[in-house]
């Protein structure tokens, strides 16, 4: 384990020159529902970690069930400062929605690959972000409904104009949206970036961002 690199056999402190790491990336590496001590660990000892990934590390539903609070309660002692500005979950989308509440500092969530997401889970997640540093959610190959709800528009419209306004959205749906719904997110899209916003639908995928360029 990668937390082995942080004491010598004796269990004393050495010069540890991971300790300025700001991101982790530990997706699609076999660490299973036994490895919650080590992972937390781990991050105990990045103090300048700010991104951590954890896609398709054979973590079952299971396991973020059963230590979803243990889990989240954890990661905010790592975190006493809100440190953490990127995290990537592949299975609980409620670690993440709580993540979302006591991380005010996370600035980008990916939520990749859930079936069973729906765009009310993606409207309370936007809604729950109001008073955060969220600026960018990627939520690509969850599948949604292609139809936009009123409230979904007034989900994104309401972060727009918060104090730490959305800069980039990402989400796929089935089959492509209706090209009412593809002008309604444009135009309050477009509203708040004039200049720099940009609207993108390949088919069922959507992506909100915006570009200097």
């Amino acid at each position: 384990m990668l937390v082995d690199c942080f004491t010598t056999p004796q269990g004393c402190s050495w010069q540890k020159p991971l300790q300025s790491l700001e991101e982790l990336i530990l997706s699609h590496n076999p660490l299973g529902d036994s490895s919650t001590s080590h992972l937390i660990s781990l991050i105990q000892h990045l103090p300048q970690l700010t991104t951590l990934h954890l896609a398709a590390c054979q973590l079952s539903v299971k396991f973020f069930q059963d230590q979803r609070i243990n889990l989240t309660e954890k990661l905010k002692e790592c975190f006493p400062n809100n440190s953490t500005n990127a995290i990537e979950v592949t299975h609980d989308y409620m670690t993440a929605f709580r993540l979302v509440s006591h991380c005010k500092s996370l600035q980008l969530i990916s939520l990749c690959n859930h079936p069973k997401l729906n765009l009310d889970d993606f409207q309370q997640l936007i809604s729950a972000s109001i008073t955060s540093s969220l600026d960018s959610i990627i939520m690509t190959g969850c599948c949604f409904s292609k139809t936009i709800s009123t409230n979904f528009m007034d989900a994104i419209t309401s972060k727009l104009y918060s104090e730490v306004p959305l800069k980039r959205i990402s989400f796929q749906t089935v089959g492509c949206l209706s090209e009412l719904d593809k002008a309604s997110l444009k135009q309050i899209w477009l509203e708040k970036w004039p200049e720099y916003g940009r609207c993108d639908f390949l088919g069922g995928r959507t992506l909100l961002f915006i570009s200097e360029s």
